[in-house]
């Protein structure tokens, strides 16, 4: 009996799918190759699905199923505490996207797992593709109950006023797709990946019915973004809001909804004994509910306003969270160099950077050098490639490996990419940090004193 797949393939141009034995065939090129970086239980995972998939068993590739099935986990596995799935399924995607950036980058097929299922999504690349330009995923039905493709050939003159009403459906279809996967809250939350975690701070939650107290803990979601938005490289969101204005709900359930990488939250502790209060923040990692890093500070009532006190810890934790060797950036990058992903996004490649600061290795430099000089020509409007790049520049003259040997001339590189990135962003952190720095090496004490007196720029390491 015909699967699903096979039932779905016939009904329309034999050449808009690709047929089973070639995804099959794509399947284990992708298995057999070693640009493909999956360690063997992601290589089993691959497999399920797309076999799964091609036996029409889509529907039934929940978290449950392949945690069971693939992963030997037990019957009474439960998603919320156990992430292994989705964990691997996202490391899965890296793993393909670094396939198909290197030797599977001409392949006529691709496979990809889009974020937010499990079922894979298989597809002609652009140079073969089908005349339908047909992207296949059985994840839901709606596609195939609108696809207004005919079920049998026509003529390019025969039935025009039903073609033509075909394409205006299709056309339409794709104006709602593009609308929500840009402008949706967890489309845009999702969508360029590239310049960084997206986050949240929630309403921190407060003991006692006191006004004052409540204000205070509302208040601290607030603050917190503002310091967090001096620190460029994050995509910063406000929780959804209820009726009366206050944000609540399950922060996990609202950043998976949102698409969001961290949750930020904590709590504010009234000690009326001592009449102190105590402050408590978190950062969560969405995916694997992980916490990140949890602050706790204490202070007395009497000394300052409560309003004082939190404008203090809400640059605390912002700094402590955002700055470039902070928690969120050093995850990144730790992340990144683990997976070793092939990948080479702007991003990443700031990342690669940072990561390469706490060594300073000839060979590092080079790599990050290039992968950097790289991202300015893909992406010239992003200030913080242009920044890290004018730290490369710095350390390739105070470490005497620039190419042409001359340090000062590395140095007078380096303040012209910072120059530019300052141009982009005139509060980029980095870019700041990293044009005192040059000066500095460049014997130009007084403007180095200067930049670095920046009320700016004072508080966050470089």
């Amino acid at each position: 009996m015909p699967t699903r797949w096979q039932k779905e393939h016939a009904e329309v141009s034999s050449s808009s799918y690709p047929p089973q034995e070639r995804v099959q065939d794509e399947l284990q090129r992708i298995l057999d190759s070693s640009d493909f970086k999956g360690t063997p239980r992601r290589r089993k995972l691959l497999r399920y699905l797309v076999e799964e998939m091609l036996a029409g068993r889509d529907r039934e590739l929940k978290g449950y199923t392949i945690a069971t099935v693939v992963f030997g986990r037990d019957d009474d596995f439960d998603p919320q505490t156990d992430p292994i799935v989705r964990l691997e399924a996202r490391r899965l995607r890296h793993d393909l996207d670094g396939y198909y950036a290197s030797s599977g980058r001409d392949n006529a097929i691709r496979i990809s797992i889009p974020k937010g299922q499990y079922a894979p999504t298989i597809e002609w690349s652009e140079e073969d593709i089908g005349p339908t330009g047909t992207t296949v995923s059985l994840q839901t039905e709606e596609v195939a109950a609108t696809d207004p493709s005919p079920r049998a050939p026509l003529g390019l003159l025969a039935r025009p006023r039903r073609l033509a009403w075909g394409v205006a459906l299709v056309l339409a279809l794709l104006v709602v797709s593009i609308w929500y996967a840009h402008w949706s809250p967890s489309g845009l939350a999702r969508q360029e990946g590239s310049r960084g975690p997206a986050l949240a701070v929630m309403a921190f939650a407060t003991d006692g019915g006191n006004a004052e107290h409540a204000a205070l803990g509302s208040g601290f979601a607030d603050q917190i973004m503002a310091e967090l938005s001096r620190f460029s490289g994050y995509r910063l969101y406000l929780p959804p809001a209820t009726n009366s204005g206050t944000m609540t709900g399950d922060p996990m359930e609202i950043g998976d909804r949102l698409g969001l990488t961290y949750i930020v939250d904590g709590s504010v502790h009234f000690d009326p004994g001592v009449d102190s209060v105590r402050i408590s923040a978190r950062l969560i990692e969405v995916d694997t509910h992980r916490i990140m890093w949890i602050g706790t500070f204490e202070r007395p009532r009497s000394a300052r306003s409560l309003f004082a006190i939190r404008g203090e810890i809400a640059s605390a934790v912002a700094s402590a969270l955002g700055q470039p060797y902070g928690v969120i950036r050093t995850e990144e990058s730790s992340r990144l160099l683990d997976e070793a992903a092939p990948s080479t996004s702007s991003y990443e490649c700031v990342l690669r950077a940072f990561a390469y600061r706490r060594s300073f290795t000839a060979a590092g430099h080079k790599a990050v050098m290039t992968c950097l000089e790289q991202a300015v020509l893909r992406d010239p409007k992003y200030a913080d490639a242009w920044a890290m790049l004018g730290w490369l520049h710095m350390d390739a003259g105070r470490f005497g490996w620039a190419v042409d040997g001359d340090a000062w001339r590395a140095f007078q590189r380096g303040l012209s990419t910072v120059a530019h990135a300052l141009v982009l962003d005139g509060n980029n952190i980095t870019a700041l940090k990293a044009q005192a720095s040059i000066y500095h090496y460049m014997g130009n004490y007084p403007e180095a004193v200067a930049i670095r007196g920046n009320d700016r720029i004072g508080d966050v390491r470089s």
